[in-house]
């Protein structure tokens, strides 16, 4: 793809420098990690902000997965799976 300048809107401190993202065609939102700030940000396709998910545990995260269809968010920390129930689906 073309290059579009994406942007999230409404988040603060701004992403770290390496941010791994999940999403696909059939998914609501992007679930993207952000290792430096502790976190999982969730915005729309658009690029506006909708939650986010702390733990100390994302800081040494590589890899995330989600699914809307079982309101779950998992990341891999070390050698170990973490979720978080997705709370943004029931607002």
């Amino acid at each position: 793809g073309k290059d579009d300048g994406f942007q999230i809107s409404g988040i603060s401190p701004p992403l770290g420098d390496r941010a791994p993202l999940y999403t696909n065609e059939d998914m609501q939102y992007l679930y993207i990690l952000d290792p430096k700030n502790l976190r999982i940000i969730v915005s729309s396709k658009e690029g506006e902000y909708k939650a986010s998910y702390a733990s100390d545990k994302i800081g040494e995260s590589t890899q995330i997965a989600a699914s809307e269809a079982d309101k779950k968010i998992i990341f891999l920390s070390g050698e170990r799976l973490y979720s978080f129930d997705m709370e943004h689906l029931e607002q």
